[in-house]
């Protein structure tokens, strides 16, 4: 599916980023909801993935990382009662703020704190492993001494990861289309598919739509990897990338040609396989489809059950994978709730980042990079508010250009997902195990 031009309504991101653009959400005599403030305590997310781990592995004991206490003791009603305390608790949910549009430059708590070597903006599934790969880099190298580690800082949109939602495997069906989560995109209605508007959700939070996707792990086809290479993207063919997956992963099913382990990213086996699906796979067989267990060699055809970004039954998105082994370190800051409003540059060199936070317009510079990594729609709108693009489309708006740059914001292609619906009889389906009792109760 090609998107092609302005087909995304940008009606959260770019009224925000621009005064000329159409200011519905954002107008002085329009405030938003008041925000509860975030109560570390109340809601620490060790203790919430505890009391999950408690809750569907109740016979394994464990020890609360963050006193050292047993809590092995608790019944199961005890756990749910506590568990679902958590999630009705509102400190569990930062709201959106009211914007003042005022200008100020951020003060160092600490010393040279408003000065990195790199920025990176957007803590999604790209922006998690490079602040990984950037804050740990010296680490590679025994000579170097501790003065000389870069200094790395995460800008992400969205709140912190502390929805119980996001950990647990089934919870984007609490996740996806949640505003809290989810930024709500939709395309504009499309002719072809008799004017109907899609939705198209983008995560909202640390890891991006690695913490509300369907967790599905596929790398994709090794040809469209190599058909980039040939068009002049050097470095992209699939034996470029490949040892870069391999390095990432962490393999339930162990280390061979395709895969590797001991990386950030956990894959593993799905926990649940239904008899329907098993004759779906026979069925599929029948027809000259080859069942495959494995969809990440290049080669995606077959019919089988795909692998999960999981670990130990929870959800490992890449802020899980990637962040928390690091996000404690000196040289890494990771700012929440701060949207970008655009990139200054200097001689067409990018120097600085604004964006908002706590009712303030902020500036932070970097000392080597500003990397973008805010996803298929964040990036091109942030490069277009920065003044990059189409300089006809950009000066209607009042945008003052840095470079002409065609194509940015047009030409994203995805893929269409049709979903036939059937009724069953006779055997449990997914959907049936949702709706249970207990299915219900989440």
């Amino acid at each position: 599916m090609s998107i092609g031009k302005n087909v995304l309504r940008m009606n959260t991101e770019v009224e925000r980023n621009h005064p000329n653009i159409n200011r519905k959400y954002f107008s002085e005599d329009k405030s938003f909801p008041p925000s509860h403030k975030f109560n570390e305590k109340q809601t620490n997310p060790t203790t919430i993935r505890d009391l999950l781990r408690q809750l569907l592995f109740p016979s394994k004991s464990f020890e609360d990382s963050s006193s050292n206490t047993r809590e092995n003791d608790f019944t199961i009603q005890d756990r749910i009662r506590q568990l679902f305390s958590l999630v009705r608790n509102p400190g569990l949910h930062e709201s959106l703020y009211r914007l003042k549009q005022k200008t100020i430059s951020i003060s160092a708590a600490t010393k040279d704190s408003n000065h990195y070597d790199y920025i990176v903006v957007g803590a999604g599934s790209a922006g998690c492993a490079l602040a990984y790969r950037l804050a740990t880099s010296h680490l590679d190298s025994t000579q170097e001494k501790l003065s000389t580690r870069k200094k790395v800082l995460l800008i992400e949109a969205g709140p912190k990861d502390t929805n119980p939602w996001i950990h647990i495997p089934v919870g984007y069906f609490k996740t996806l289309h949640n505003p809290e989560t989810d930024w709500c995109y939709k395309t504009e209605p499309d002719e072809s598919m008799n004017n109907i508007s899609i939705r198209y959700p983008r995560g909202k939070t640390l890891g991006g739509s690695s913490s509300i996707n369907g967790l599905l792990y596929i790398r994709g086809q090794s040809k469209d990897y190599d058909i980039w290479r040939q068009m002049g993207n050097s470095g992209w063919g699939w034996e470029d990338v490949l040892p870069y997956f391999i390095k990432a992963e962490n393999q339930e099913r162990g280390k061979d040609e395709y895969h590797g382990v001991g990386g950030p990213l956990s894959v593993s086996d799905q926990r649940i396989q239904l008899p329907l699906l098993n004759e779906f796979q026979n069925a599929a067989k029948e027809f000259g489809i080859p069942k495959t267990k494995d969809f990440n060699t290049g080669d995606n055809h077959g019919c089988g059950y795909f692998q999960v970004t999981e670990k130990d039954g929870f959800r490992c998105s890449t802020a899980v994978g990637y962040l928390n082994p690091i996000k404690k370190r000196q040289n890494l800051k990771i700012i929440t709730n701060a949207h970008v409003k655009k990139i200054n540059f200097q001689n067409k060199i990018a120097k600085e980042i604004e964006f908002w936070q706590d009712n303030e317009l902020k500036i932070i510079s970097a000392q080597k990079e500003i990397i973008l990594s805010s996803g298929a729609i964040g990036s091109p709108q942030i490069l277009q508010t920065s003044g990059i693009g189409n300089s006809q489309k950009l000066k209607s708006l009042g945008i003052e250009m840095v470079h002409e740059l065609n194509g940015v914001g047009e030409n994203l292609q995805d893929h269409l997902m049709f979903r036939p619906i059937y009724k069953v009889h006779g055997l449990k389906s997914l959907n049936k195990k949702i709706n249970s009792l207990f299915g219900n109760l989440m």
